[in-house]
């Protein structure tokens, strides 16, 4: 008996050893992995300390830094945002003020769009073209020619860009205010590049998805206003602003939560008939505009549903010096996967 609980003791030891192994060998050979599966994880790091990075999950591993594995060299100083789009990830670095193109086999570099001072995020419109939102105040939508990587022109918009969505139709951009204030959401026409119409809904909107009906939802964080000893002076709720495919109205305007909650987040579940979005935890909502129950009572930092299976991204909140976790939850809120990346990771984005 003794024999064989030493035995499974030096097996147990030999397991973790292993898996530690692994866990390393995919952290310091990241190069030689393809990622064209999985997530990215966008991991902000410490403003001025020039130490954001990109983490990668698949199943049943993991890699953190592969930028810097892939091209030995670093990303740069706050990673705002990934995006993917034609087997390329745009990794928006918003401090060193460029976007870092990469080719996803291999996360090796393609290029890099320069020419904004305080970009924000990028979608991909067609196999020629994408859009970057840019600017802490007055904002403009750049336009970027994907085949040079260069800015051909730009879109005057609301202030203080965020994310931006297109329902096969139309580009939906939040106009959250950036250091000033805004409560639009500007419809682009991306045959033409042109705003064709702004639309008042909540204060401060800063996330949008599409729904299973090419309708938009918008997240409006609401407004705090201080006076000169940064007291809160003020308050507004936040909204859900659920907007027409066609871009020309707002259908409704749902508050959620109480004053001062502030969300900013939203994300659609798989079948795009459910909102989910930070407030006490996870809760939900049907494109209905109907709450439900609470899915997953840990609070977290950012929230994303990968599109095939439903599960959900919650990243831990930040100090901004250490590694944090992405944890993955199924649908209905059970714990699947704990997975530490990189410092202050803000987002997850998925290959569809």
């Amino acid at each position: 008996m003794k024999k064989y609980l030493l035995f499974l003791a030096i097996s147990a030891l030999t397991l973790s050893s292993c898996k530690k192994d692994q866990e390393e060998l995919l952290n310091d050979q990241a190069q030689n992995f393809d990622f064209r599966s999985g997530a990215l994880v966008s991991n902000e790091g410490a403003f001025g300390a020039s130490n954001a990075s990109v983490s990668w999950i698949s199943e049943g591993m993991h890699s953190n830094a592969i930028f810097q594995h892939a091209n030995e060299i670093t990303l740069g100083d706050v990673l705002q945002s990934v995006a993917i789009h034609n087997n390329r990830a745009y990794a928006v670095v918003n401090n060193s003020q460029k976007v870092e193109v990469v080719d996803l086999k291999d996360f090796s570099s393609l290029g890099t769009i320069t020419g904004c001072d305080y970009p924000r995020y990028f979608l991909g419109i067609d196999n020629n073209k994408g859009y970057l939102s840019n600017g802490a105040l007055n904002g403009e939508v750049l336009v970027v020619d994907l085949n040079d990587l260069s800015i051909v022109s730009s879109i005057a918009v609301g202030g203080g860009p965020e994310q931006m969505v297109y329902n096969g139709n139309y580009v939906f951009v939040a106009n959250s205010g950036g250091w000033g204030d805004d409560s639009t959401v500007s419809v682009i026409d991306p045959n033409t590049d042109e705003v064709v119409n702004t639309l008042s809904v909540g204060d401060r909107p800063t996330d949008l998805v599409v729904d299973a009906n090419n309708e938009v939802w918008v997240i409006c964080a609401g407004a705090t206003e201080y006076d000169e000893n940064w007291q809160i002076v003020s308050e507004t709720p936040s909204f859900a602003a659920h907007i027409a495919a066609s871009g020309d109205e707002v259908l409704d305007l749902i508050q959620l939560g109480e004053v001062g909650d502030h969300l900013s987040q939203v994300a659609i579940g798989d079948d795009g008939s459910e909102l989910y979005f930070l407030l006490n935890g996870v809760q939900k909502m049907n494109i209905n505009g109907t709450l439900g129950e609470l899915v997953i009572a840990e609070t977290a930092h950012s929230i994303d549903v990968d599109p095939s299976s439903g599960n959900i991204y919650l990243t831990t909140t930040p100090d901004y010096i250490s590694n944090e976790e992405v944890r993955i939850y199924s649908p209905e809120g059970v714990l699947l996967r704990t997975v530490e990346v990189g410092i202050a990771p803000n987002g997850v984005v998925f290959y569809e």
